[in-house]
């Protein structure tokens, strides 16, 4: 799911409490708790929130979460014309709330969003690839072989004729080679 789609079902929330009667209560609304976006609503009784904010459960479960509450705060009236009345997150009477957790991000920046189970399975394969690219580098490659690839790629680099191969280390870290030689260090990817 695209932040799009996440945009069309906010504003469908929004839609489905003004068309309930409710109006925008615009004196509560100034300021910021951190939110991505949020909306009061009011019938002239009670204050409605209705925001987009970011949550995090643990390290790897976040994401994005539309909120609708009803506010518990007893010194603000619907309809006053008086800005200085906060409605604290803390003190709203949840009323629905969906979640939507971060699957992946895109090389542009674009976020790709799912239920809990898909974020776990994405992050379970993340996980397990990123372990088959770190395993032993005596797995991946011989290391004899590699300090003479290492040795002829300084000879070209450094212009050197006479290089020390015992002197050579050579270690493989997510699909780069790393060649120390010396107080030298190259990568080759």
């Amino acid at each position: 799911m695209k932040f799009a789609e996440i945009n069309a079902i906010y504003t469908k929330t929004v839609t489905e409490w003004l068309s309930k009667g409710y109006t925008i209560n615009t004196a509560t609304m100034s300021g910021s708790q951190g939110e991505i976006t949020k909306i009061d609503l009011t019938d002239g009784k009670e204050i409605i929130r209705i925001m987009l904010g970011n949550f995090s459960e643990g390290f790897f479960n976040q994401g994005v979460e539309i909120l609708v509450g009803r506010s518990l705060e007893e010194n603000i009236k619907p309809n006053s014309s008086d800005t200085w009345g906060t409605i604290w997150f803390r003190n709203l009477e949840v009323i629905s709330s969906q979640k939507f957790y971060q699957i992946a991000e895109c090389r542009n920046g674009e976020k790709n969003y799912g239920t809990k189970e898909e974020a776990e399975a994405a992050m379970n394969t993340r996980m397990a690839r990123r372990a088959a690219r770190e395993c032993e580098p005596s797995a991946l490659y011989d290391a004899d072989k590699a300090k003479e690839i290492a040795r002829r790629y300084i000879a070209r680099k450094t212009g050197r004729t006479r290089i020390q191969t015992n002197l050579i280390k050579v270690n493989k870290d997510r699909g780069t080679y790393h060649i120390y030689y010396r107080n030298d260090t190259y990568r080759l990817h």
